[in-house]
């Protein structure tokens, strides 16, 4: 019984031709002679096949790739004799051997990725010995057929269900089969399908065969798609040095090194170090091009060198002829070389036309040159759109398409609802994505403002998949998105609260906690706090471990005015979250406000008053004019305590300390140290440069030009150094007193010639959060002093203001000419729909309104005028303050910005109002909320 083909004729004329050509044949017979052994002691042809591909891959003579091609050739016909001869064996033994053999041979082939072998042995089976099969068995070759073409064209998703079917519990296979089919499992999901569906057939595996080299590769792979990197190549690294003939560790070690640490150099390393092992592995070829590529210098450096690399690539490994056809183009479109990739792209496309790859290639190509101008060009879109339906049309069941696609429409052409069409139209046939696809389209219909839709379709993941967590968040956007959109007629509040319900139906108890909280947010954000409150302390009593309940508690009752009940809850949450910066500041001001309530005993009317301590820092160049022997000088201490009385006699108010703080640990011997004046709103910040984008004056400069200060031009009562061109820093060194008159002409302008308290240089200023600074750098001292007003003013919206600092800048750039720059602009900013969400107007059920008549608003515009300097700030004269009526009505009205607001259309009294007076005003469409002083 024959059982292996003649191989010693093939060897025999491979040697005598290179002989011919003058070329050393021992080079050459040390790597196919071992092989060959393997070959026939064992019926394994695909090593010494693997062999004929490397000659081929590491040939640097290009007169002999006929000769290698040829004996490359004549080795696939010889394994395909051997298959042949193995099946007549094995038929002529018994049906069960001939389905082990076939089953395990068929497994084998594409472990070696000889998945052209597959097809063949199916066809070889089916043409000669099938009829000694079972019929069962027989039944079966069909869809064996099927798969192996699958794999062949790369649609490995479509591979799936029969490999879980006929291989992943098949007895009859061999332990190696067992754990490759297990292992090839693991990566179909990680690179198509799940990441976190790998490592379940990673394990069985590892229960079956631990030493598997290929279960090795995937698990460094499995690593570093997880993005951690640096284990990935301890991983990889570890197996360069087992396996040291195997190629596919070093490849993967510089795509660690490539995507992951960013390092070409040490990528291009492993790709080298690949192909010196084995140069019949074609990516090793891909990957260095495309390295190349990702660098402009490398790629002009070596651009003559791509194409005759790639045809190697090519030669060496003709079963993946498409593949390599993809990488030319990949590695020309990222290089930009559009043309170039785009020919490339059609050579594969024209190979393999079953494959979803090359459609899929040149779909994205022409999206890429869409998006080259603005807006997208039509025609790139319609042919990328062309080629996405016909890689859904070759494989129906690969997602990639139909995903690709869907996010064309919605980003580029904005069609969110031809792209819920898309991720819809995949779902019958992508069953591993059904519950990702549904989301999806959730997400388009929630783009669409279609939410009922929205709604239904995450709900289907959520209850088919059992809690899904991307579902879940998708459902929570959604109930959100019904708070804001339906503010008008209030139903926003039913609606998600209704959702809510319908998603703890399906989660179950664990989900009670969060429900509640979210409830409480949706009472919350429509000014019911009374409610929500319910909720919180429910969802805390729930789960007491999570802060954000507590936190969302404390923050509800202090807006309900119940401080001292906030501070528990907000202790709580600082408890269990100490790094949370948000929650730190929570209580700070809670404890603050408590405080200085039992200690002032402030009344209920004045309530809302924010007293905190008052610091003035004072820079290392400027300490000498403030202490001495690290102590204050007398003259400085005897300037605070006339200071303080005198502002006792204005205000009625006690300062009750003075700290001195040095910001760093030795005594008055840091880069500064601070004066804190204990009970009053802090108001100065860094006496040496400035308050932030304001700052005109380096701390050197300052140092030298002490006493020559003026009144700041864009923020009234602040007063500021006078930089003068001719000014002889070196000759001109101001005295102590200077600076002590500096420091007391701020406090007392602040302090007492502002009936807001403004802290206008620090608490108070809220451009360092909006990081208008980059915008704010080309305007004027002036646009950027009428630019702090606004955003100062939308403080007492409680918008964030980060969030719309585009549009806060572009509003105020759009009305900065005019004299009312600020309230028309504040205008144009609460019609945008987003603003709206946030007005406390919107969220008060039952708010109550004091409608100033015309009568009264000429009233207050007869007390008040402008504060010096040009801004929009306003002060009302103090006798005309006392005298007035309409003060004391708004007082006793007391608007507290909770549930009570003051509604006038003057423009005017809109501004000064907002400056000076407790409440909220409303002015058009834009309701205000209150300033933290009241009028005094």
């Amino acid at each position: 019984m024959k059982t292996h083909p003649n191989i010693s004729n093939t060897l025999a004329n491979l040697y005598h031709r290179l002989a011919l050509e003058g070329v050393d044949i021992r080079s050459y017979a040390n790597l196919v002679e071992p092989t060959r052994e393997t070959w026939v002691q064992e019926g394994n042809s695909f090593s010494f096949r693997s062999v004929a591909d490397a000659l081929i891959g590491g040939n640097h003579t290009p007169d002999l790739d006929g000769i290698l091609v040829e004996f490359q050739r004549e080795i696939i016909e010889l394994e395909r004799e051997s298959i042949q001869l193995s099946l007549e064996n094995a038929a002529n033994d018994s049906p069960e051997a001939l389905w082990n053999y076939f089953i395990n041979k068929f497994t084998q082939s594409a472990s070696y990725w000889r998945l052209r072998t597959c097809i063949q042995l199916v066809n070889d089976l089916m043409a000669g010995p099938v009829q000694k099969l079972h019929p069962d068995q027989k039944a079966l070759l069909p869809e064996f057929k099927e798969a192996a073409w699958l794999m062949d064209v790369n649609r490995w998703q479509e591979v799936l269900p029969f490999i879980k079917k006929h291989l992943i519990d098949n007895s009859v296979l061999s332990v190696e089969n067992q754990a490759f089919v297990l292992t090839l499992c693991a990566s179909i999901y990680l690179y198509h399908i799940d990441v976190e569906k790998v490592e379940p057939y990673l394990e069985r595996a590892a229960a079956i065969n631990p030493e598997y080299h290929y279960l090795k590769v995937v698990r460094a792979e499995l690593l570093r798609q997880n993005g951690e990197f640096d284990d990935a190549i301890k991983a990889n690294e570890a197996l360069t040095v087992k396996y040291p003939n195997k190629a596919d560790a070093w490849i993967n070690l510089g795509q660690c090194y490539q995507f992951g640490k960013k390092d070409l150099s040490k990528a291009l390393e492993c790709y080298d170090r690949a192909l010196s092992v084995d140069a019949g592995v074609a990516d090793g070829f891909r990957y260095k091009v495309y390295a190349w590529a990702s660098n402009p210098d490398l790629f002009k450096a070596h651009q003559e060198a791509i194409p005759p690399l790639l045809q190697r690539a090519l030669l060496a490994d003709p079963e993946s002829e498409m593949t390599t056809l993809l990488y030319g183009g990949y590695t020309y479109q990222l290089a930009g070389e559009m043309k170039e990739a785009k020919t490339w792209l059609d050579k594969a496309y024209n190979h393999e036309p079953a494959s979803p790859d090359p459609p899929n290639a040149l779909a994205a190509w022409h999206k890429e040159m869409a998006k080259l101008s603005e807006p997208p060009d039509e025609n790139h879109l319609l042919e990328a759109e062309r080629y996405f339906q016909k890689a859904a049309d070759v494989a129906p069941g690969c997602v990639d398409s139909y995903w690709n696609l869907a996010d064309m429409l919605a980003t580029l052409k904005n069609a969110p609802l031809e792209a819920a069409e898309w991720y819809e139209k995949a779902i019958p046939h992508c069953p591993e994505f059904r519950k990702t696809l549904l989301v999806k389209a959730a997400e388009m219909y929630k783009q669409a403002d279609q939410l009922d839709r929205a709604v239904e379709s995450a709900m289907t993941a959520l209850q088919d998949y059992d809690g899904f967590q991307y579902a879940l968040d998708t459902l929570h956007d959604l109930v959100d998105e019904f708070k804001t959109k339906l503010y008008p007629n209030r139903s926003g509040l039913e609606k998600s609260i209704e959702l809510l319900d319908r998603i703890a139906g399906v989660m179950g108890d664990d989900y009670q906690a969060n429900y509640q909280n979210r409830v409480g947010n949706s009472y919350y954000y429509y000014g019911s706090y009374a409610d929500s409150v319910k909720y919180y302390e429910k969802a805390a009593e729930l789960d007491p471990e999570e802060a954000v309940y507590f936190d969302n508690l404390a923050g509800t009752l202090e807006n309900l005015d119940e401080v001292e009940m906030a501070l528990p809850p907000a202790r709580k949450a600082v408890e269990l979250n100490p790094e949370n910066t948000k929650y730190q500041e929570q209580l700070i001001r809670l404890e603050r406000t408590v405080k200085l309530r039992r200690h002032f005993g402030v009344s209920e009317v004045y309530r809302s008053a924010m007293v905190l301590p008052m610091r003035v820092r004072i820079s290392k160049e400027l300490i000498p004019y403030f202490v001495k022997d690290n102590a204050l000088l007398p003259e400085l201490l005897s300037r605070i305590e006339s200071f303080k009385k005198q502002f006792h006699e204005k205000t009625g108010l006690f300062l009750p300390g003075i700290n001195f703080i040095d910001d760093h640990f030795t005594v008055f011997g840091g880069d500064n140290f601070s004066i804190m004046l204990q009970g009053f709103t802090e108001v100065v910040d860094y006496l040496s440069g400035g308050g932030y984008y304001i700052a005109q004056v380096s701390e050197y400069e300052l140092a030298h030009v002490t006493g020559r200060f003026r009144q700041h031009p864009g923020v009234p009562g602040i007063y500021w150094f006078d930089k003068q061109e001719d000014w002889d820093a070196a000759g001109a060194v101001g005295q102590k007193g200077d600076c002590l008159d500096f420091l007391f002409r701020i406090l007392e302008n602040t302090l007492m010639n502002r009936f807001d308290r403004a802290n206008f240089l620090h608490f108070d200023n809220p451009l360092p959060e909006l990081a208008l600074s980059d915008r704010c750098r080309d305007e004027s001292i002036e646009f950027n002093s009428e630019l702090f007003q606004l955003t100062r003013l939308l403080t007492k919206y409680n918008l964030p203001l980060d969030q719309f600092k585009e549009h806060i800048f572009d509003a105020y750039k759009k009305h900065a000419a005019s004299q009312q720059a600020v309230p028309l602009a504040a205008a144009d900013l609460m019609q945008l729909p987003d603003v709206k969400g946030y007005l406390a107007y919107n969220r008060m059920p039952d708010a109550q309104f004091y409608h100033m008549t015309p009568e009264e608003e000429q009233e207050v515009v007869s007390t008040i005028e402008k504060a010096s300097g040009g801004t929009l700030i306003w002060t009302i004269r103090k006798k005309e303050m006392e005298e007035t009526s309409i003060f004391s009505k708004l007082m006793d009205f007391l608007p507290d910005g909770v549930s009570k607001f003051i509604v006038t259309q003057n423009v005017e009294v809109w501004m000064v109002l907002n400056n000076i007076v407790q409440g909220a005003v409303a002015f058009r469409d834009a309701i205000v909320q209150p300033l933290s002083t009241p009028l005094r």
